[in-house]
């Protein structure tokens, strides 16, 4: 068997060594360096607003030995934009602040509605709250050379109008599972969410004969909507399907639905 070996040319040859030299530089920076990460976290995995209530804190603490500089913003699901390109329905207060060791911040977050049109008011919104953590060097910094991470999390935001009054515990009994046909006539299994709220499911597994074949990871059912899977091979009636939901509390629940 005649085997094809490539060779690469100069221009290839001069990128590669340029890669390889960035990456040792790179490794002799870090390893002479002092590295300067944070740890500063926010209190749960998620954010419920009551839109019947005039405002929720937000509690962030840092267990690090050094200040940090916290900056966090608001975004409807422009993952990629920052704090000044984001013109959000929500008042944070105060929107930057600096944590010092062993310490605790309590932010102020109120909904104004600016720049939201028809928000909805029989279902729940999706955002996303964004904050930064950019750690403060040592006093020796000016004699050394550091690296500071700046790290930033994203978490989801969800708007809870007032008219609203489900909660998650609510969300089983609005799930169906059923099977539909979709393009070309090939079956599609589709679980239905009729509720106001979006079903955050952690992971979705098909059960046939007491085996468990995952279809999906991680996905969100947003209010009153559904989502679709492909569907091999023959039903059989004793077919369920085994969702792992999220709670608010960002607690796991799993839940068996008859697929119908």
């Amino acid at each position: 068997m005649q085997q094809k070996v490539f060779l690469p040319g100069k221009q290839d040859l001069t990128k590669l060594v340029g890669l390889i030299l960035y990456a040792l530089s790179l490794l002799v920076l870090l390893t002479a360096s002092g590295v300067t990460s944070a740890t500063v976290q926010m209190q749960g995995t998620r954010i419920i607003y009551d839109g019947a209530r005039p405002g929720t804190l937000l509690k962030f603490s840092n267990p690090d030995d050094f200040p940090s500089i916290i900056q966090i913003w608001v975004d409807s699901g422009t993952e990629n934009a920052g704090p000044e390109k984001v013109a959000g329905p929500f008042l944070l207060s105060p929107p930057v602040f600096r944590i010092d060791p062993n310490n605790d911040q309590t932010v102020r977050m109120t909904y104004t509605g600016q720049g939201v049109i028809d928000l909805p008011l029989d279902r729940e919104s999706l955002f996303y709250l964004n904050f930064s953590i950019h750690p403060a060097l040592p006093g020796n910094s000016q004699d050394k050379n550091y690296v500071a991470l700046v790290i930033r999390q994203r978490l989801k935001l969800f708007y809870r109008p007032a008219q609203v009054k489900a909660t998650s515990s609510d969300i089983p009994s609005s799930l169906k599972a059923t099977l539909v046909s979709g393009p070309g006539g090939k079956k599609q299994l589709q679980i239905n969410n009729s509720s106001p709220l979006h079903a955050n499911l952690a992971a979705v597994e098909l059960v046939r004969a007491g085996k468990a074949s995952p279809l999906s990871e991680e996905v969100m059912i947003p209010p009153v909507t559904s989502h679709t899977w492909s569907y091999e091979g023959k039903a059989s009636a004793d077919d369920k399907v085994k969702v792992t939901l999220i709670t608010d509390y960002g607690n796991i629940v799993e839940i068996e639905l008859p697929l119908g």
